[in-house]
């Protein structure tokens, strides 16, 4: 949170180690969608992060956010794997972020919407990621009814090159329908203090945290919290 500087939401990171090497999300989740593996890894990471999030050191205020693919939230089945997440591991709905990535909105928009509306029933909160590199448009951003836009990277990174521009017009009009923002790859102090200088609500990156195992979390958040803000 970048007025408060604590932790509002951790993310869910699916990592793949084989023979003692890591093998990157970006080779091993296209294949998974191509042979139809998704939605039993999707259905697991669900029910582990979940149960993981329940019992971890924070406060009922540090919200859990995971990414579904394309895939997933087509099957049909999602809304129910995510009350059994949640049934299963009595993590609050509300403390529950779903993550879409903006591309989905190339498939067919209405099913999209009316899942997407059917996640926020139970209480949950819909983010769509990597906002501003995919299929949206001022219609369909209008009419999406999500809760957190997620700003991509890659205006973080060309923040002094038109960057900042893209930023502040996102910002302006998530706020102006309602929803919060995230800028996601944060790598500097320079970054992060001319984001909340913005008026930015929430940044996450690698300034503040590497990804890391659950167990490391909590010996994490404690120095974390440490730290002069």
């Amino acid at each position: 949170d970048s007025k408060s500087g604590q932790v509002g939401f951790c993310e869910a990171l699916l990592r793949w180690k084989l023979n003692g090497e890591l093998v990157s999300p970006v080779e091993f989740i296209p294949v998974a969608e191509q042979h139809g593996l998704i939605h039993s890894i999707g259905a697991w990471v669900l029910h582990e992060s979940c149960k993981l999030a329940s019992k971890w050191t924070f406060d009922e205020t540090v919200d859990l956010s995971i990414n579904v693919s394309v895939a997933q939230l087509m099957h049909g089945d999602l809304v129910s794997i995510v009350k059994s997440a949640l049934a299963g591991s009595q993590l609050p709905a509300e403390n529950l972020h779903i993550e879409i990535t903006e591309s989905i909105f190339a498939q067919d928009i209405s099913y999209v919407l009316e899942q997407m509306k059917a996640l926020q029933r139970i209480g949950i909160k819909v983010s769509v990621d990597d906002f501003g590199t995919g299929f949206s448009s001022l219609a369909l951003l209008q009419s999406l009814s999500a809760d957190v836009v997620k700003i991509d990277q890659s205006f973080i990174k060309s923040i002094d090159e038109g960057g900042k521009a893209i930023i502040q017009a996102t910002q302006y009009m998530a706020n102006e329908l309602g929803y919060s923002v995230v800028a996601e790859g944060v790598e500097t102090k320079l970054q992060a203090d001319t984001l909340s200088e913005m008026g930015v609500e929430s940044l996450q990156g690698f300034y503040f945290s590497k990804p890391m195992k659950a167990g490391e979390l909590a010996l994490w958040h404690e120095a974390f919290k440490a730290q002069p803000k």
